[in-house]
């Protein structure tokens, strides 16, 4: 076929295809191998996480562990033990969010109520966006 041509101009863009089918094809077994060892790791965290709970309560030096940390399963916390969730003014969003996550893990805040909550703990231009 000569060079040039329609037909020879869509050859050329089909072998073009072609690779870049080919290296996407490489790219996603490469990323879908990334994703099942990802996968694998947090599998066998959250395996190895059970047990040393486990252990740590069962052992004798803690053995009233629940009684004294509470069962954040059951919203307990240990009376008189209090913890404060930090104001937001929209510094440092990673640190906070943590925060509250912990503090509605260790006082069993129903989902329904959690943005609620938050927005009591919004200063400045916080409060002003979320109002």
């Amino acid at each position: 076929m000569a060079e040039g041509t329609p037909l020879s101009c869509l050859e050329d863009e089909c072998r073009r295809n072609r690779s870049e089918i080919t290296a996407l094809q490489k790219e996603q077994i490469e990323m879908g191998s990334s994703v099942r060892n990802i996968e694998k790791m947090l599998q066998d965290t959250l395996k190895m996480k059970q047990p040393f709970k486990e252990s740590l309560i069962q052992s004798s030096s803690f053995s009233n562990f629940t009684e004294i940390f509470g069962d954040s399963h059951t919203g307990r916390w240990p009376k008189g033990m209090k913890t404060e969730l930090p104001m937001f003014d929209g510094e440092d969003v990673e640190e906070w969010t943590f925060r509250a996550r912990e503090y509605f893990e260790a006082y069993a805040v129903p989902e329904d109520m959690r943005v609620r909550l938050l927005s009591f703990h919004m200063i400045g231009p916080t409060y002003t966006w979320y109002r």
